[in-house]
């Protein structure tokens, strides 16, 4: 499996020099040009594999990889970084996922919703329900009109770990985002909500 500047292979976690990757100056990368490393003031793993696949093929055109390479190996980083800090919490990483989606929709939602919203498949969802629900965190309520689908909501438990887990994930999210200024995050969500939108419709 190629995991290259996207992700950590599965299972893997990265050392801490990578989570946090040192200062350096990165070097101009061929295929992308310099304009494009003017401003750059730090090395992070993308930019080593940039520069090797430019020596091994610069013939293609790497902007793309520049970009997405990014989002996705900053995607990986950040859960290690939220898996941390749910080390002490009563649920995984997928279980709070599942427990901020159902605090965003006060009415519930049926498992096929929460798969669909979490991107998850449904056998993983029905897990991470059995798990949620034995944990006195959500209820599944059969639906009136047809007793083989569900209605899935929060208990009051599970809306305060719900409110206080992501209050701590603002926190650390945040700190990822030290880096920019405000303008420069809202110009980055704009920007990312217009790649995200036409395959991530609402």
């Amino acid at each position: 499996m190629f995991c290259g500047p996207y992700e950590t292979p599965q299972g893997e976690r990265p050392p801490t020099s990578a989570r946090h990757p040192a200062h350096g100056h990165a070097r101009p990368h061929p295929a992308i040009g310099p304009a494009a490393h003017a401003k750059d003031t730090m090395s992070d793993a993308v930019s080593r594999f940039l520069d090797s696949w430019s020596h091994l093929r610069p013939d293609l055109d790497l902007t793309s990889m520049a970009a997405m390479g990014r989002v996705l190996r900053l995607a990986a980083l950040m859960n290690n970084v939220t898996e941390d800090g749910l080390a002490d919490a009563e649920v995984t990483r997928p279980e709070f996922e599942v427990l901020a989606a159902l605090r965003r929709s006060p009415h519930g939602l049926r498992p096929r919703q929460l798969t669909r919203e979490t991107i998850s498949s449904g056998a993983a969802t029905t897990k991470r329900l059995t798990r949620l629900e034995a944990a006195g965190l959500i209820t599944r309520t059969p639906l009136e009109r047809d007793r083989r689908e569900v209605q899935v909501r929060l208990t009051e438990r599970g809306q305060a770990l719900a409110d206080t887990l992501f209050a701590g994930q603002l926190d650390r999210e945040a700190d990822l985002l030290r880096p920019l200024s405000g303008d420069e995050r809202a110009q980055l969500a704009d920007l990312l909500s217009r790649v995200l939108a036409p395959i991530d419709r609402a």
